[in-house]
C-alpha cells in the first residue's frame, strides 16, 4: 500500500473521524435543546438536522437514526416511543404555487403541521409530506412516501403509501396497558451512545 494511502487512513482515523463525531454529536445536542418539548430516555444517532426545532415536541422513548431530517416552518409532533430508521425525512411545509407571483413558485411558504402517533415504526428512506398524520402504531415500509391522514394501526407501504393492512388492535392496546415498549427502561438523553443530560429549552 502506498505511503499516501497509509497517510489518509491514519488522518482520516485519527483527526477527522473523531472531530467529526464530535462536531455531529454537539450540533445534534444543540439541535435537541431549542425543541419545544423532549422527553425522557430518547436516543439519536447523528447525524440529524431539525429545521424548526422550536415547533417540534418530541415524547418519551423516541429512537432516532442518522439521517434523520426534518424541513418546514411547520410544527411536527411526535409521539412517545415511536421509531424512526435512517434517512427518514419530514416536511412540514409546502411552497405556494397556485396564483403565486413568480414561477416555478413564489416565496411563501405554507406551514402544514404533521403528527405522529404513539410507538409508530418508520423504515429507512421514508418521506413524510407536509399535513401527514398518522395514529397510534402506524408503521411504514422502508421508501414509503406519506402524504395524508392515516388511522391507527395502519400499516403503510408505496409512493404515495397506502394501507396495505391493519396492525392487531386488541394486541397493540394489551402491550400499551401493560407499559410494554421497547426500551422504556432508557432515562435521559442518549447522543451516539453517550448520556447527556436532557435538554431544556434556553429562556428566551
Amino acid at each position: 500500500m502506498r505511503s499516501g494511502q497509509l497517510l489518509f487512513r491514519a488522518v482520516r482515523g485519527l483527526l477527522v473521524r473523531p472531530v467529526t463525531t464530535w462536531y455531529h454529536r454537539q450540533d445534534a445536542y444543540q439541535q435537541l435543546a431549542h425543541l419545544g418539548s423532549c422527553g425522557e430516555g430518547v436516543v439519536v444517532r447523528t447525524p440529524i438536522s431539525i429545521g424548526n426545532p422550536a415547533g417540534t415536541r418530541i415524547g418519551d422513548g423516541v429512537a432516532i437514526n442518522p439521517g434523520f431530517t426534518t424541513k418546514g416552518h411547520g410544527d411536527l409532533t411526535i409521539g412517545s416511543y415511536s421509531h424512526f430508521g435512517f434517512h427518514v425525512t419530514i416536511l412540514t411545509a409546502d411552497h405556494h404555487y397556485e396564483g403565486a407571483t413568480e414561477i416555478p413558485y413564489d416565496v411563501e411558504r405554507i406551514a402544514r403541521p404533521v403528527t405522529i402517533g404513539v410507538a409508530c415504526w418508520f423504515g429507512d428512506q421514508v418521506v413524510v409530506a407536509p399535513g401527514a398524520e398518522l395514529g397510534d402504531g402506524c408503521v411504514v415500509a422502508a421508501g414509503s412516501v406519506v402524504a395524508g391522514r392515516f388511522e391507527p394501526y395502519s400499516v403503510l407501504a408505496g409512493a404515495p403509501a397506502k394501507v396495505v393492512k391493519t396492525r392487531d388492535a386488541e394486541h397493540f392496546e394489551e402491550l400499551r396497558a401493560a407499559g410494554r415498549f421497547k426500551d422504556a427502561d432508557l432515562r435521559g438523553l442518549l447522543v451516539d451512545g453517550r448520556p447527556m443530560s436532557r435538554p431544556t429549552r434556553p429562556a428566551a
